[in-house]
């Protein structure tokens, strides 16, 4: 009897090791669906407005800028009311939205064509602030660039805040910029914001927002 508790004590001992060396074993397999996951894009079809959302880098505007110039759609909505870091720290006091409607008008998008919605501080607060424009201008569909890691959660917010709405929307990765799902643990700014991006899912999946 005290040779079987003893196994057993010295199993319930080293099954936190065993566990830890399965998944040491299998990581190559594993931890490269961490970003992966996080990645998603839907087809292309011609749409009442590109949406750029607020935050992240310069990528999202060249995506949304080349999404214009292939003409799919008229007209390019900018948002996000924080003021990037960056920006702050010249002195300036300009929004991801002003800021982001000063590169695409540079970038020769016709001013009029350019609509800032300067409200929103957080992917959910955007995702009515662009619901509630896209309603009054009676849209059909959208097409919302962000960057890519944060694609499936911004699918995930838009997709419960446009339930019912009628308007469809489209996510698309802002691809091409220093972004990239090739081995991202090994560079510490894909590292960080996959971190950032799962734990953000969980406290939407919490707080009821996705």
């Amino acid at each position: 009897m005290k040779k079987n508790s003893g196994r057993h004590y010295f199993l319930y001992l080293c099954w936190p090791f065993l566990v830890l060396l399965a998944l040491g074993a299998t990581l190559p397999l594993w931890f490269p669906q961490l970003g992966y996951y996080l990645v998603v894009s839907d087809p292309l079809k011609k749409s009442d407005a590109i949406v750029v959302l607020g935050g992240g880098d310069m990528q999202r505007i060249v995506v949304a800028i080349d999404l214009y110039r292939e003409k799919w759609a008229p007209v390019v909505i900018t948002s996000g009311n924080l003021v990037p870091d960056y920006i702050e720290a010249l002195g300036e006091k300009l929004t991801f939205a002003e800021l982001g409607a000063r590169l695409v008008i540079a970038e020769g998008v016709p001013h009029e064509n350019v609509i800032v919605i300067n409200e929103a501080t957080s992917t959910y607060e955007e995702a009515y602030a662009v619901k509630k424009f896209a309603q009054k201008k009676n849209f059909e569909s959208i097409i919302a660039v962000t960057s890519i890691y944060h694609t499936r959660r911004s699918r995930a917010v838009y997709k419960k805040a446009f339930n019912g709405s009628g308007i469809q929307v489209i996510i698309r990765p802002a691809e091409g910029g220093h972004l990239s799902t090739d081995q991202w643990w090994t560079r510490e700014e894909d590292l960080i914001f996959v971190n950032n991006e799962w734990l953000k899912m969980a406290l939407y999946l919490f707080q009821g927002k996705i």
